[in-house]
């Protein structure tokens, strides 16, 4: 996957999130097209900031950066409970690029056409 300008300054801006608070470890990260996967790793217990604040502040940073929201409203998480579904999740994210070629969204794709005749 090679990532557009706008790509590029989302993965910097989430390369970011460690600095930005020492109670997280961002463990896996994609930047697709047109979504961004996060497994997000809170470590701090009582000391850590909402989920929805570190999105937030995300999301208002990568805005800021590339000039304009490109943000859906809200977001979408899942609390991982077992090992299991922490693998499942992070072989999910490391594999999304691969995905791509055969996702509705991408207009070079049969189901894109398929989806939208």
């Amino acid at each position: 996957m090679v990532l557009s300008e706008i790509g590029e300054q989302v993965k910097e801006i989430t390369l970011n999130i460690e600095k930005a608070y020492s109670t997280i470890i961002l463990d896996s990260f994609v930047v697709m097209p047109n979504h961004v996967h996060l497994l997000l790793l809170f470590v701090g217990g009582s000391k850590n900031p909402s989920t929805s604040r570190v999105i937030q502040q995300w999301k208002g940073i990568a805005t800021k950066k590339i000039g304009f929201p490109a943000w859906q409203e809200g977001y979408y998480d899942n609390i991982l409970f077992t090992a299991e579904e922490y693998r499942r999740a992070k072989e999910y994210i490391q594999t999304n690029v691969k995905r791509w070629e055969h996702d509705q969204f991408n207009p070079k794709s049969a189901n894109q056409q398929e989806a939208n005749p």
